[in-house]
Parts: structure tokens; sequence; C-alpha cells
């Protein structure tokens, strides 16, 4: 990323000017980076507020949101191609290859970058072409080494709760990974993370900040959310709404010289947390048949489990169908493990497989392959 930038005629300076709020972690970092964008829009609604978070439900352009809409199609496509051809014209002034056959080699950084290099390089271009107040940053994965971490002057970094994810990439002990997380803190920038699940993952933060140079500030549930409807009114839900919080006003200065922080949350950070909508994250829609439909995008057995709980005290009473996106065998069980810690009952339950049959692109079908629910745990294949 460092070697693509320039090449797509974006430099590190021109990324400082948008102020952005970085956010990594692994739990809550997309819904807490639109809880931001919210609250600064409601704020301040004559700023422009860009978004830049993954992955997407349906557009590639809902990575690329400014004022909380996707941007258009126009935009998306005149900033695609304008980091596209300048790449290209960069890469053939050079000797480069880029025509993507090429096999990543670190030492010839002028290769094409991947899908999600590439992308955030377009959310940089639409951002410094729409000229953006502020742009809220989530990471990809990780931190240290994350394509969004090329920003040398956040105006504030927030980290949320850490547990294990990626482990391929990131290290297979909570220590590695908040080592990585930790990677977005930057000298100069405040930074803030939420209560942690595990103690040692605040050392490894703490350490982590002490390089840098810098204070990183945990905060607690807010108290000046008790009156707030925070959706869905969990635990979880309310850190999120904390920091989201902090990282707003730690932003605000900059956009009003005049601001403060006060004893009692602003009218417009209330409107801003209970008018945030992010798809797919503890959502509820109830459709004109009478059924009400839950969607959460837990992939980690901490949120499956905090998923679990959250359904567990949503629909208590009803009837219910599990609907599970299996990626793997593992995660069959682990959501299982996770549905029968929280006492929840289902009267049918679909594992689905994501597979595609690549066969079926042709006529413009997906068609998923099915897998054998032998594995899981007798216990569990009770009727339910």
């Amino acid at each position: 990323m460092l070697a693509a930038l320039p090449r797509a005629g974006i430099s590190r300076a021109a990324l400082d000017r948008l102020n952005v709020v970085h956010v990594a972690g692994t739990k809550g970092k997309g819904t807490t980076c639109a809880m931001v964008a919210s609250i600064l829009h409601e704020a301040r609604p004559k700023a422009k507020i860009g978004l830049h978070t993954s992955p997407h439900l349906v557009s590639a352009r809902e990575r690329v949101r400014i004022a909380g809409e996707p941007v258009t199609e126009a935009q998306f496509a005149s900033s695609f191609f304008a980091v596209w051809d300048t790449l290209a014209a960069a890469c053939a002034r050079d000797g480069l290859p880029f025509d993507g056959t090429t096999p990543i080699d670190p030492d010839r950084p002028g290769l094409r970058p991947r899908y999600a290099r590439f992308l955030t390089l377009v959310a940089f271009d639409v951002f410094l072409r729409e000229g953006v107040d502020v742009a809220i940053v989530e990471t990809g994965i990780g931190g240290e080494n994350d394509a969004t971490n090329v920003v040398e002057r956040p105006a504030a970094v927030g980290i949320t709760s850490l547990g294990m994810d990626h482990i391929d990439v990131l290290g297979n002990t909570i220590e590695q990974i908040a080592w990585h997380k930790g990677g977005i803190m930057k000298h100069g920038s405040p930074a803030f993370t939420v209560e942690q699940d595990y103690s040692v993952t605040v050392d490894v933060l703490d350490k982590r900040a002490a390089e840098k140079g810098i204070h990183l500030e945990t905060v607690g549930v807010d108290p000046r959310l008790r009156a707030v409807s925070i959706r869905p009114d969990a635990e979880f839900q309310r850190k999120n709404a904390s920091l989201a919080v902090k990282l707003a006003e730690a932003v605000l200065p900059r956009l009003d010289a005049t601001f403060r922080p006060g004893p009692t949350l602003p009218p417009s950070f209330v409107r801003g947390l209970e008018r945030v909508r992010w798809r797919g994250r503890c959502e509820v829609k109830p459709d004109d048949r009478g059924f009400t439909w839950y969607f959460d995008c837990a992939h980690t057995l901490e949120s499956m489990r905090v998923a679990a709980r959250w359904f567990a005290e949503s629909s208590r009473g009803r009837r219910s169908v599990l609907v599970f996106n299996q990626q793997t065998r593992a995660t069959a069980t682990s959501l299982l493990d996770a549905i029968h810690d929280s006492g929840v009952f289902f009267t049918k339950a679909f594992f689905c497989s994501p597979v595609i049959n690549h066969s079926s692109l042709k006529e413009g079908k997906l068609v998923g392959r099915k897998y054998s629910c032998s594995h899981i745990p007798r216990r569990h294949r009770r009727h339910r």
C-alpha cells in the first residue's frame, strides 16, 4: 500500500487532511464506525462525513459512503477507473506488470493491489475528490499491516472488543492479535478502547501505546447513554456506543473549534445514536406476513455467543427457525454450543454452505453445495 499510494496519485499528507477516525477490533468495529458517522452527520449536517467499511452486502459501493449513503455509481466508477488507469500507467512507466497474472511478490510492489487494497485506494480517492471533512475508516484485517494503516496522523483512533479472529494471518494467541490491532495507534493522536474481556489484551495495548508515546484511554459504558435508545439494548452495544461518543467528541473540534463535551449528550448525539442503521448486525425486520427476521453476521465464537444471547432475549416465547451460513463444520458446532448455553430452542434449523458452484455462474445462478450435519454432536440434533 505504501508503494501503491503514490503510484495511484495519493499522498499520505493528503490523507491527513481527511481528519481520519481509524477503528480496529474484532467485534463491533463496523457498528462503531457507523455510529460515529451518524453522530457527526447529525451534529454538523453541512459537513461531509465519509465512511469506509467492509465487507459489503450487495454492492461494493456500500464500502464507500458519504452522509450515510453509498456513493453513486458515477462517483464510484470515476474513482475506480482513475485509480486503475493511474496505477497501470505508473507500472508501465517503471516496467512493472499490471495484468494481475504475476504472483504477488513483496519485492515487486508495483503489481496491481489485491481486492481489499484496491478498494481502499478507491475509497481514499473518492474522499479526496469529494473533499470530505471527516473520514471514518474501519480496518479490514488486524491493524498493523492492514491496507488502511497508511494514515500517518489520524484525528482519533478507536479499538473495539478483541477476540480470536483471522488467526491464519494475525497469530493464534490473543496477545498476537491484540498486537496487530494496536498497530493503528499513532503518536500525537488520541486513542481509546473499550473494557476488554481478556485482561492480557489490555497489557498488550498499553504497551503498544507506550511505544507510540501516547496514553490509551479505556472507555467504560457512558452514563450519559442512560436515556438513549440503543438497539439492541445490550451491554456490548452500549460499549460500542460509548466508544463512538468518545471518538466523535475527539474529532468534532476540528469541525467546530467551540465544541466542548458536556455532562449530558447534545441532542444531535442522541439523534445520531438512535437513528443509526447498520445492516446485518443485530438487525430486526418484520415483514407483511407476520414474520420477524433477525439478521446477524457473527463469525467468531465470542460473537456467536453475543448473537445467541441477543436472539434469546429478543425472540423469547416465539416459534423460531434458524438459518445458518455454515462456513465450516467447526462453525456449526460452535454456534450450536453458543445457542445451547443461551437456552435458545428452535423448531427447525437449516445449515447452508456458502460454497459456490462456479459452473452455474454462466447461467446467472448461484448454487450452493450441501454438507452433511452428521458431525454435529448428538445432543444438538434432537428436535427443538
